[in-house]
């Protein structure tokens, strides 16, 4: 039997590399968590998130720089990884310019295509349920303009217009409690 000491030495490496990873990464878990969390703000996807993340991270862990800041690091793992999330589960918004509010193309199985016909109503109505002035800045967001081109549009400083989707959105979550 031939003892290979560069297997022994490759081996060793590694194991200390592992415990190095899980010491680093147990002491900013909660940390990890949090940012997954308030990224995705849904207990469901963070949870996603987290898991890739520390996936990304195992993984990569070769390319994290000794004496490094390993909680910016990880950081910038999960804010990557989320911004790649993002941009793979766009959604495709079009305008219905007859009703002034966007329809998102899902691709719907019979059985939930009358739920969402009905929570898409339910959402109509609250938004006609708000105030005059924060419905119009709603609108004009969900229609994907940003806070310049609302405020430009409607002739209202910028600030105004912040507040106005701000105080619409709450305005909303409330009317839409139920559903959220």
């Amino acid at each position: 039997m031939v003892n290979d000491s560069n297997t022994t030495i490759n081996q060793s490496k590694y194991t200390m590399r592992t415990a190095e990873f899980n010491l680093l990464f147990k002491t900013y878990e909660g940390y990890f968590r949090k940012v997954a969390r308030f990224m995705t703000r849904n207990q469901y996807d963070s949870e996603d998130l987290f898991q890739e993340s520390l996936l990304k991270m195992y993984s990569r862990f070769d390319q994290f720089k000794q004496g490094t800041n390993f909680k910016n690091w990880g950081h910038t793992v999960i804010k990557n990884t989320f911004i790649n999330w993002l941009r793979k589960n766009k959604l495709k918004r079009t305008t219905n310019i007859d009703e002034g509010i966007p329809n998102i193309n899902l691709a719907l199985s019979e059985s939930n295509a009358g739920e969402l016909n009905l929570l898409k109503e339910e959402i109509d109505s609250a938004i006609d349920n708000i105030g005059e002035a924060y419905k119009e800045s709603i609108l004009l967001l969900i229609k994907g303009y940003s806070y310049e081109e609302i405020s430009k549009k409607t002739h209202t400083p910028i600030g105004t217009v912040k507040s106005r989707i701000h105080l619409g959105r709450k305005q909303l979550k409330s009317l839409l409690k139920s559903h959220i």
